[in-house]
């Protein structure tokens, strides 16, 4: 595990969704012997110290699990709890993308501690904006509570919103943000 520093991201994972498209838990869905979840903070950890699950409990003891400040809002909500807990850039992830690994996030991480806009860098996929792939600065946080006071619960328009640094992924790792949100899409999954 790498050490956590002041300016390395923490990593949290957007755990609190219902599922309902799916049928049942998307985060409970086992890949090779392991859930979703535990496959997202395996990853998470290669990269950072600091994980956090948001909008859930559970019983790893080297995990933040933190049910949501305001349940209800959403990812935005998420991230407005994960933020409000920490004085750390936040690496947003959701925990239904089973194909993404430690290579995918060292990339997002190395990229943003190369240059990023005062609310974060928000990755790109073909030129469409993958919120739930991007990191978040502390500085992002009033801009986060303002949105919700307008009833704009969209990360993406959050993103349009501030001042974000846009990255395109590259191949090897548009391809690993592929999430899933239906029997149909789990059944599809190709490694």
């Amino acid at each position: 595990m790498k050490e956590s520093t002041p300016s390395q991201p923490a990593v949290a994972i957007m755990a609190g969704g219902r599922s309902r498209r799916m049928g049942r838990d998307k985060a409970e869905l086992e890949l090779d012997g392991q859930t979703l979840l535990e496959r997202a903070i395996d990853a998470a950890h290669t990269v950072s110290d600091t994980v956090l699950v948001i909008g859930r409990t559970g019983s790893r003891d080297d995990v933040r699990w933190l049910e949501d400040d305001e349940p209800g809002l959403g990812p935005i909500g998420g991230l407005k709890t994960a933020l409000g807990h920490l004085d750390l850039p936040v690496v947003l992830v959701a925990c239904d993308m089973p194909l993404l690994d430690a290579d995918a996030l060292r990339w997002l991480i190395g990229e943003f501690e190369r240059g990023a806009g005062e609310h974060g860098l928000a990755a790109t996929r073909d030129g469409q904006l993958e919120p739930l792939f991007s990191v978040y600065t502390p500085a992002v946080l009033p801009l986060v509570d303002a949105q919700i006071d307008k009833s704009r619960r969209s990360l993406r328009r959050l993103i349009e919103a501030g001042d974000f640094g846009r990255v395109e992924a590259p191949a090897d790792v548009a391809g690993k943000l592929v999430n899933v949100n239906t029997p149909e899409d789990f059944d599809r999954l190709d490694f």
